[in-house]
């Protein structure tokens, strides 16, 4: 922040309104399992109420009440058919790490203690403690390529290092809940309190955005293709950029 404090005072002050708190992995408390700082579960929440952020607020509750009831639903419908201990998007996640640990050099130093190496630096990888120095574990919750290089190194499976908030049993306990069905609004009963309004509508400045910002392990749709267009030849004057139709020059025989 000094670096940037003195290429850039406008950029450092802009940041520094901003609790650091919340955008800097170096202030997050361990042990939540969480290293996001970005707000991706907000973007997604709002990109499904969008349509109903539309309507009167009776109906933009009913709307968001049965999209969470079929939501509760479905999840702990998926959760029966995990296949394996840790949830599909982790292992995903630790599948990429554990391509990564190869280029690590492992040193063995005793009581579960490890050295992994890589090119330029050294971590201290502690088994029982399920730490290591680089602080990503403590913070994620996921174990981190050192990690992995180290159990590899030892032969045992990262799957049980990895945090119980990323288990299918915490994914069924999250969603073994359920919404209650409502009745229909024509048996609800009637009061004499004013009806509530919607609110105003109100434009937010600059072009809203469309996309929602992906994870860096997000694949984006690979079958996008953009189409080209077709330059006119002139069979007249042998000319692109117009067509016969418009040509206003004389005839020009083609080249043998």
């Amino acid at each position: 922040m000094e670096e940037l404090k003195t290429s850039s005072k406008g950029v450092y002050d802009h940041l520094m309104e901003r609790d650091p708190i919340t955008w800097s992995k170096s202030f997050f408390e361990v042990g939540r399992a969480c290293d996001a700082y970005e707000n991706g579960m907000s973007e997604s929440s709002n990109s499904r109420i969008r349509t109903a952020r539309r309507k009167p607020i009776i109906s933009m509750l009913e709307d968001i009440r049965r999209f969470v009831m079929r939501r509760m639903f479905l999840m702990a419908k998926q959760s029966e058919s995990f296949e394996h201990e840790v949830c599909p998007a982790i292992r995903k996640k630790l599948e990429v790490i554990k391509k990564k640990q190869r280029h690590y050099d492992v040193i063995p130093s005793g009581n579960n203690i490890l050295e992994v190496r890589s090119a330029k630096n050294a971590y201290v990888v502690k088994i029982q403690e399920q730490t290591c120095t680089c602080g990503s574990r403590k913070l994620s919750g996921i174990p981190c390529v050192h990690t992995v290089a180290a159990l590899a190194f030892l032969n045992k499976n990262p799957d049980t290092y990895v945090s119980c908030w990323f288990k299918k049993d915490m994914f069924k306990e999250a969603y073994k809940h359920c919404i209650k069905p409502v009745k229909g609004s024509m048996h609800w009963p009637k009061t004499n309190d004013i009806k509530p309004l919607p609110p105003k509508e109100r434009r937010m400045p600059g072009r809203p955005s469309v996309k929602r910002k992906r994870d860096p392990l997000e694949k984006e749709n690979k079958n996008q293709k953009v189409g080209t267009r077709r330059k006119m030849t002139c069979q007249n004057f042998l000319e692109v950029g117009h067509n016969i139709r418009t040509c206003t020059k004389e005839k020009k025989d083609p080249q043998p």
